[in-house]
């Protein structure tokens, strides 16, 4: 009812009868009320959203039914009581129940002709789920951790779509990242140190450091690192020296490796005059 006039704003069908149960009101607004189930054929709680339509639904006993008012608890944690004309009685503590939720876990990263894990997660809604993979290949399977091989590279988007008990659907989308192996090659030069792809096929999540250490007295002590998302074939990267002050000889370690490569490394020894760096 409109509290300021008492007009109907809506009616919902509850599909059983209400005893002495009164409805509770949660602070999102979603109303709960107790019904019984036929003549004594058991009890549902019934969850109803604030605009009149059903949210869900749960039947908490067989032969009994739910007479009294839920009581709603800080935790979100609903308690109602059922009864039996018998005499028998009991209390339940229901759970609030989220939206469904899916969580595919990418991105996956793999290598044609391998097999690539993927893993499956679901939160909310009324379990048991079902499960549905479409892994952008034309290919799906039905397991919630299935294992899948590609057969060629690609960025393939991949989908999982998760059903519960009482057929809410949700999904969710991520990516899987198939490549094949490539290599990289390292050149350093008192230019700077060189990375790159001499493979057939495209460095993804490329990461590289460089160590430089030397002179007299061990002055020198220089660390650098970093990352590039891709490297296409013949790409290359270039790191210039650092501004580096010394006398004597020195030594310069470059290492670089990639998801699909494998980590290779390069050592040049020479010599430092000043902030002149000699290699040879």
């Amino acid at each position: 009812m409109y509290p300021n006039n008492g007009t109907r704003k809506w009616t919902f069908d509850l599909g059983g009868k209400v005893r002495w149960s009164s409805p509770a009101i949660s602070a999102e607004g979603t109303i709960f009320v107790g019904i019984e189930l036929g003549d004594a054929q058991g009890g549902e709680l019934v969850a109803i959203n604030p605009d009149g339509t059903e949210h869900w639904r749960t039947q908490l006993s067989d032969g009994m039914w739910i007479g009294y008012s839920p009581a709603i608890a800080e935790d979100g944690t609903i308690y109602v009581g059922s009864t039996h004309h018998t005499g028998v009685g009991y209390l339940h503590a229901v759970g609030r129940i989220e939206e469904l939720q899916a969580d595919a876990n990418g991105p996956y990263y793999g290598e044609v002709g391998e097999p690539l894990e993927l893993t499956g997660t679901a939160y909310g809604g009324v379990p048991p789920y079902s499960w549905h993979w479409d892994f952008g290949d034309g290919n799906t399977s039905e397991l919630q951790n299935p294992t899948h091989v590609y057969t060629s590279p690609n960025e393939y988007t991949v989908i999982l779509t998760v059903t519960d008990s009482e057929e809410n659907v949700t999904n969710d989308t991520t990516w899987a990242y198939i490549t094949t192996q490539t290599e990289l090659d390292i050149d350093i030069s008192k230019e700077g140190i060189v990375i790159k792809n001499t493979g057939d096929a495209a460095a993804y999540d490329v990461e590289w450091t460089i160590d430089i250490t030397g002179g007299f007295l061990g002055f020198i002590n220089k660390h650098l690192d970093g990352t590039d998302e891709e490297l296409t074939v013949g790409e290359e990267i270039t790191i210039t020296l650092p501004f580096l002050l010394g006398l004597g000889p020195l030594t310069i370690t470059a290492t670089a490796e990639a998801s699909n490569a494998d980590s290779v490394e390069e050592a040049k020894d020479g010599f430092i005059i000043l902030f002149f760096v000699i290699l040879p």
